[in-house]
């Protein structure tokens, strides 16, 4: 009916993924809550550093990207208790050699049905998504979009296999 059954207080409240068992995993502030019934509880509190996004795989496996220093995903147990990291700690530099190993601002992330793990991040210079295989952290392959709804791109005519797009040096053939 659209009626409000319930509410919770939850502090900061951000991204939320939602277990088989309908309990809701929350980022909330620098932390993951679990939300079930009427209960609010502390669920992860460490290798945590401003996560921005959440997911869960079929054994529920819960998967947080993180920004601040880590740039990267935190990988935890279905009881919470971290496993390891995917993407390299620190991420990508922002300015300098183009590292696709790391990741930059990572938001959003979602697990497929083949068990890869797809990270959005948030930046517009490049848009880009990476997919990384859950069980190994193996780097897979990596998307690029454009950052505006129209493309600008400068050519040099010395070099005629490079593009210069959104603040990006590309190599083209």
């Amino acid at each position: 009916t659209g009626d409000l059954e319930k509410a919770l207080q939850i502090s900061s409240p951000g991204r939320i993924a939602v277990k088989p068992d309908g309990a809701a995993l929350v980022i909330s502030g620098n932390t993951v809550v679990a939300a079930a019934g009427d209960k609010v509880a502390p669920f992860i509190a460490d290798h945590l550093e401003a996560p921005s996004g959440i997911a869960l795989d079929k054994d529920g496996n819960v998967y947080v990207a993180n920004c601040g220093k880590l740039q990267n995903v935190s990988v935890f147990g279905p009881d919470g208790k971290y496993v390891r990291s995917i993407g390299k700690e620190g991420g990508r530099p922002r300015v300098g050699r183009y590292d696709s190993a790391g990741m930059l601002e990572p938001g959003g992330a979602a697990i497929d049905k083949n068990g890869k793990l797809w990270v959005a991040e948030t930046l517009d210079s490049p848009k880009r998504v990476s997919v990384w295989d859950a069980k190994t952290g193996a780097f897979e392959k990596e998307f690029f979009g454009g950052s505006a709804y129209a493309t600008w791109v400068w050519m040099d005519p010395k070099h005629s296999d490079e593009v210069y797009c959104h603040n990006v040096l590309w190599k083209v053939d």
